[in-house]
């Protein structure tokens, strides 16, 4: 009985359980699905509410991917800000100012109507142990005015904000200026920033240049400043900000490192210190030059610079430039003489009106004296010579001789094109390779950080889709199991109807065959009685036929009325006992499933049968009380009893019947069976039969 018990239990809850699971596992084929759609699409919420981030934040992962890509592949290519050491001219700074927002401006002017196409503004910078190297005092919100001799008010042609986030930054700034032409331009500050030694708001700037194609046509220009400017010596005075002295060295990261070129030590007996140095760029042909860079040897590359001078750099220098190669036609184009430290930067340039000339010779005047030891003598050398014209260094390649009489392959480092750290570029490509490298570099922290967010997600994605496919599986091995021992439950309950049916259905008709068999013995001394009885034995047959096969197909249960077939059944055995019959609520049971009809049938024809063939009763008693959700069959009769319990025949069709039975023995002899039915909605046994059939 418990094992038959746990089994019908374990059916209950599969029938219960089963569509709640089918419904969860296609939840979580479709959350997993989605989930994966979701990881793969890389679609993700803004990291914060600036504009850069919220466009990053809208990229796909594959776009991230290759925009960090792009990033590290332009910053391979571009020049690295590597900043100069030792003493020199720094730019040109105000006097303080107590509210960032007074009015402080400087003006450069360039003598006559000049096209402009770019300004770029070179910040002071400035280290200290909070916040590392960064520019000192560059303004963070200024605008930019333009204008004629004629006009001294100008007009703005730019305006940089706070919202443009300028700072922090040691690389330049570059300010497209497109078609502009103007005789003077301004800086002025809408927002200064305080200078990092004493937090005072003052205006500073290492260098301004403004472009006509590859020419700063601000070099050397006068620059005059708002009044009340700070005086604060040499290092600080305003044609510091126009020299063309940067805080950078010019470090392409590209082509062949060269050391440059210096001379040996030539003294003549009669002289203490030995003739003056020179050498002559042989241009080929003519060319009107109109711009000389000179690129020192030295160029700090320790921290404090060994010397306070460039190696071979000469304390005065002549330029003479010439068509002819004895300089004979000779003329002065630049007299240089260094008188402090401020004089000399990492490339030495000069502008001048265009001029004629195959022929450029550098003499140093005052050479650099070079003193080692016992060793003294004048050198002279330098890590490059550019000379332009209409923009194009006309020196790249050309040949290079000395007063010395050096051979020509010693001095062709002069003009490879290349310093101590690879390709010299124009100064206006370099400073512009700069400012693109601080963008990128600020850039990209910021694109790595969205896909290491987006990695971070893929891989949560990730662990939460391989948890629900676990799951999953998990579920889909559990729906089998259930499936299958529904299943398994369905065929062993089918097979259990089939049996009580086949024993109930045949076993009654085959005894009620049994006692028309006997009455038509009876009966044979009347034709009539004998007839009838006969007749009743051959329904009987075609009854029991038609049931054996509805036993088997159990989709054609025919559709019965209860009641009548009750009486009937009764009145078959009415022939062995005295049988009374009593039914409650009719029309309830008439509403009961064909299956549930047929099975209580069946119920009481076994009874009936059981009885009659063993109680040896005369007397038996029938009541079935059908109420909304519960059906009580009870057959009592005063036979001999039963002494081993509810016999299997009737637990097989209980157990059909999803009911349970009881023995109950009434007054001390004969015995009553008890049958409780109960009839809930999707519970309903006939119903959840008919379902699995």
């Amino acid at each position: 009985m418990t094992r038959l018990r746990h089994r019908r239990i374990t059916g209950h809850i599969a029938a219960i359980l089963l569509p709640d699971i089918m419904y969860i596992l296609v939840r979580l084929l479709r959350l997993i699905f989605f989930t994966a759609m979701f990881s793969m699409s890389g679609a993700a919420q803004p990291l914060s509410a600036s504009t850069q981030t919220s466009t990053l934040a809208d990229d796909s992962l594959d776009a991230l991917e290759q925009h960090l890509t792009e990033i590290d592949t332009k910053l391979a290519g571009l020049a690295e800000c590597s900043l100069r050491g030792g003493a020199g001219a720094i730019g040109y700074r105000s006097r303080g100012y107590d509210n960032p927002g007074d009015p402080v401006w400087v003006e450069i002017h360039f003598n006559r109507e000049t096209p402009l196409d770019e300004l770029i503004l070179v910040p002071a910078v400035q280290r200290n142990n909070e916040t590392g190297i960064s520019s000192d005092a560059f303004p963070e919100a200024f605008r930019v005015l333009a204008g004629s001799e004629n006009d001294s008010k100008g007009h703005v042609i730019a305006t940089v904000t706070p919202e443009d986030k300028i700072l922090p930054r040691i690389a330049p700034l570059v300010i497209p200026t497109p078609g502009i032409t103007a005789s003077w331009i301004r800086i002025e500050s809408t927002q200064l920033t305080p200078r990092a030694i004493d937090r005072i708001f003052v205006l500073q700037f290492a260098e301004i240049m403004a472009f006509n194609g590859q020419e700063n046509v601000a070099l050397h220009r006068e620059m005059t400043t708002s009044p009340n400017r700070f005086d604060g010596g040499l290092a600080w005075d305003p044609g510091y900000a126009t020299d063309g002295f940067v805080p950078y060295i010019m470090k392409s990261g590209q082509g062949q490192k060269n050391t440059g070129y210096i001379s040996t030590i030539h003294r003549e007996p009669s002289r203490s210190i030995g003739p003056r140095p020179s050498l002559t760029v042989d241009l080929q042909k003519t060319h009107r030059i109109s711009r000389i860079h000179l690129h020192p040897l030295s160029q700090a590359d320790t921290f404090p610079q060994a010397t306070e001078t460039s190696q071979g750099f000469p304390q005065a220098l002549k330029i003479e430039v010439a068509t002819l190669p004895d300089f004979s036609d000779g003329r002065l184009l630049l007299d240089f003489k260094r008188e402090s430290v401020y004089d000399l930067g990492p490339i030495m340039c000069w502008n001048f009106p265009a001029t004629n000339a195959r022929f450029v010779r550098l003499t140093a005047l005052k050479p650099y004296i070079y003193r080692k030891g016992v060793s003294k003598g004048p050198r002279i050398g330098f890590a490059e010579i550019e000379i332009f014209s209409e923009g194009a260094n006309v020196a790249l390649g050309k040949k290079v001789s000395s007063s010395y009489g050096e051979k020509s392959a010693a001095l062709s480092p002069l003009t490879d094109g290349h310093n101590l750290y690879g390709t010299i570029l124009p100064i206006r490509v370099w400073l512009n390779q700069l400012a693109q490298r601080h963008e990128l570099e600020a850039k990209r922290p910021r694109v790595a950080a969205e896909l290491q967010r987006r990695y971070t997600r893929q891989k949560m994605h990730l662990k939460r889709t391989i948890g629900l496919a676990i799951l999953l599986g998990v579920g889909i091995v559990i729906a089998i199991l259930i499936v299958r021992l529904i299943h398994t439950n369905q065929i062993k309950n089918l097979r259990e109807q089939v049996a009580a049916n086949l024993h109930d259905e045949l076993g009654a008709n085959l005894y009620a065959i049994r006692l028309l068999g006997q009455l038509a013995k009876d009966s044979v001394d009347s034709k009539e009685d004998l007839l009838h009885t006969l007749d009743e034995i051959s329904g009987l047959v075609d009854r029991s036929s038609r049931a054996t096969r509805n036993c088997i197909d159990r989709a054609s249960i025919p559709g019965i009325d209860l009641p009548e077939e009750l009486r009937r059944t009764v009145r078959r055995f009415e022939r062995d006992q005295n049988v009374e019959l009593t039914i409650e609520n009719e029309e309830r049971l008439i509403e009961l499933p064909a299956q549930t009809q047929y099975d209580l049938l069946l119920f009481t024809r076994e009874c009936l049968v059981n009885i009659s063939r063993h109680a040896e009763a005369t007397r038996v008693k029938v009541v079935l009380q059908a109420e909304a959700k519960t059906i009580d069959l009870t057959v009592r009769d005063n036979g001999s009893g039963i002494s081993r319990g509810v016999p299997e025949s009737l637990l097989r069709r209980a157990r059909v019947l999803r009911g349970h039975v009881k023995l109950e023995p009434h007054d001390g002899s004969g015995s009553s069976i008890c049958l409780s039915l109960k009839i809930r909605g999707r519970f309903n046994p006939a119903r959840l039969l008919r379902s699995t059939s």
